[in-house]
C-alpha cells in the first residue's frame, strides 16, 4: 500500500481537531493567565490557579473515557467512535456539519486539558515581569494600570508562549494518540497507535519522519517570529 496515502487520509482529521483545540487553549489560557497574574491573590486567581492544577494532574485518557461514557454511552448525546457518519465524505455542509458533531467530544477532552498549561505558564511569567524595573518606572510616571498590564507585562510575557506555541503546532503532526484512541478518531494518533499495534513499521516511520520534520520547521519559525516580536532580539542580531 501506498504509505503516503494512507497518512494523507487521516492527517486532515488531526490538524483540523488538534489544531483548532490547540488555538483556542492558546487564546483562552493566556487571557486568563495574565489576568489571574494582574488581580494575582485575589479570588479568580485562586480558583483559576486552583482548578487548572487539579484537573492538570486528572489523565488526559481518564477525562476521555469519563466524558465518553457520561455523554456518549448513558445520555446518548453525541457518537462514541469514528470521525463522521456518512458514506460520501465531502466539502458541504451535510458531512462538515456531521464530522463536527463526531468531533465534539475528543475537541471538549483537549479544551479542557489544553489550556492549563498555556494558563499557569502565562501567570507566573507575568507575574515575575510585573516586579521588573521597567514596571515600576510606568507606574512612577503615571502610565494607567491598564496599559501597563497589556503594553507591558502581558507582551513581554507573551514571548516564552508564543514560542510554546510554535513548537506545539509542529507536534500536532503526531496527533494525540491516546485520545483519538479512546474515541477511535480516523486521525494520526490512531494511525500510528494502529501501526505499533500490527509492527507496521513503514508506516510507523512515515509517520515519525513527519513529526520530526514538523518539529524542527516550528523551531525555525518559533526563532524567526521571536525576533519579529522581541525587538531586544532583532538589536542582538544586528
Amino acid at each position: 500500500y501506498d504509505v503516503t496515502a494512507v497518512i494523507g487520509k487521516a492527517l486532515p482529521w488531526t490538524v483540523i481537531l488538534v489544531g483548532i483545540t490547540l488555538i483556542l487553549s492558546f487564546l483562552i489560557g493566556t487571557v486568563l493567565g495574565a489576568f489571574a497574574a494582574w488581580r494575582r491573590n485575589s479570588r479568580f486567581d485562586s480558583v483559576v490557579t486552583l482548578g487548572s492544577t487539579f484537573i492538570g494532574t486528572l489523565p488526559a485518557f481518564w477525562l476521555a473515557l469519563l466524558i465518553l461514557f457520561l455523554l456518549g454511552y448513558v445520555l446518548g448525546w453525541f457518537p462514541t467512535s469514528g470521525g463522521y457518519a456518512s458514506s460520501m465524505p465531502g466539502w458541504n455542509l451535510d458531512f462538515i456539519a456531521d464530522a463536527a458533531y463526531h468531533s465534539f467530544l475528543p475537541a471538549a477532552v483537549l479544551m479542557i486539558v489544553g489550556p492549563i498549561g498555556w494558563i499557569l505558564g502565562m501567570r507566573n511569567t507575568m507575574i515575575m515581569n510585573l516586579g521588573e524595573d521597567y514596571v515600576r518606572l510606568a507606574r512612577a510616571k503615571g502610565v494607567p494600570d491598564r496599559q501597563i498590564a497589556l503594553r507591558y507585562a502581558a507582551r513581554n510575557a507573551l514571548l516564552p508562549s508564543v514560542t510554546g506555541l510554535a513548537l506545539a503546532l509542529g507536534s500536532l503532526l503526531g496527533g494525540q494518540i491516546l485520545i483519538e484512541q479512546v474515541f477511535d478518531y480516523p486521525g494520526v494518533g490512531r494511525l500510528m497507535g494502529q501501526a505499533i499495534s500490527n509492527k507496521d513499521y513503514p508506516l510507523l516511520q512515515a509517520l515519525l519522519l513527519l513529526g520530526i520534520v514538523g518539529a524542527l520547521l516550528a523551531n525555525l519559525i518559533a526563532d524567526m517570529i521571536y525576533g519579529i516580536l522581541d525587538p531586544r532580539a532583532r538589536k542582538a542580531s544586528s
